[in-house]
């Protein structure tokens, strides 16, 4: 049997900013590139069945450009971030097939209730 979900995707960005030491007291500074603290919000809901609802806390360090991919599919979905996958099953959870790629990605999951 086939169910219906519907997966909202929330994105916020935190920027830090480092300035070179030798800059210090100069007015214009040299900005130097550090990482993005890139956190996605992702909301699972089923209109069927609400106890079935989950959200994903997604967490990682953005480099450049970064390429955040969700796809369906059988299972569930497959999250890819710069070629690295983590794929949700529902009604089992989060699986990775790298151990490489769950130090990338931080994910916390929650039960979502209405």
């Amino acid at each position: 049997v086939k169910m219906p979900y519907c997966v909202k995707v929330q994105e916020s960005r935190n920027y830090n900013a480092k300035f070179d030491i030798a800059d210090i007291g100069k007015i214009d500074k040299d900005r130097i590139g550090t990482p993005v603290k890139v956190s996605k919000l992702i909301t699972v809901t089923n209109n069927s069945n609400p106890r079935d609802n989950r959200i994903i806390a997604l967490k990682y360090d953005k480099q450049g450009a970064d390429t955040f991919k969700l796809v369906s599919n059988e299972k569930g979905f497959t999250i890819n971030v710069d070629n690295r996958i983590m794929e949700y099953i529902m009604g089992k959870g989060i699986y990775f097939a790298n151990i490489a790629d769950r130090d990338f990605l931080m994910v916390d999951e929650f039960d979502s209730i209405e």
